[in-house]
């Protein structure tokens, strides 16, 4: 017997042509019934991954306010990165793909350093491209060989 366990919800939301898109994390399994703005306000949001326009670089936030967003100076709290996937290759060029991943360190206590940035100058995909790695655990996936036959 296997008992089925819901975990969380993830929705798409297009930000325009040349702006990628995010998805939504909620843990409301009615969540993807709902529109843009019923889903941020809800209490199940816990936060979003966004892609950049060519869908190579995405970011975990957690539910706090982007510092473009329109709290500006308000009582909401400055959204946290957890997490950015950089994809290095695309398949779409026939070449295998490399994965990087960076997050901040955990010590043996829970406790991490908190990323959260006030410019796109400042977050992990920044850091990263800058190889400023103090505080961030760097993960790459095994360098894949492309198989043509």
């Amino acid at each position: 017997r296997t008992d089925d366990m819901y975990c969380f919800t993830a929705k798409k939301w297009p930000l325009g042509i040349n702006k990628g898109c995010y998805y939504s994390i909620s843990l409301d399994q009615e969540e993807a019934k709902r529109s843009k703005a019923s889903t941020l306000e809800s209490g199940a949001f816990v936060g979003k991954v966004r892609s950049d326009k060519k869908s190579l670089d995405y970011t975990l936030y957690d539910d706090g306010t982007s510092p473009d967003g329109k709290d500006k100076g308000g009582t909401s709290v400055l959204r946290h990165e957890l997490l950015h996937i950089n994809f290095s290759n695309s398949l779409r060029n026939r070449d295998p793909g490399a994965m990087t991943v960076v997050l901040p360190e955990v010590d043996s206590d829970g406790s991490f350093e908190s990323v959260q940035p006030r410019h796109h100058t400042e977050g992990l995909e920044a850091l990263l491209k800058r190889g400023e790695k103090g505080g961030l655990l760097e993960l790459k996936n095994r360098q894949p060989k492309w198989n043509a036959s």
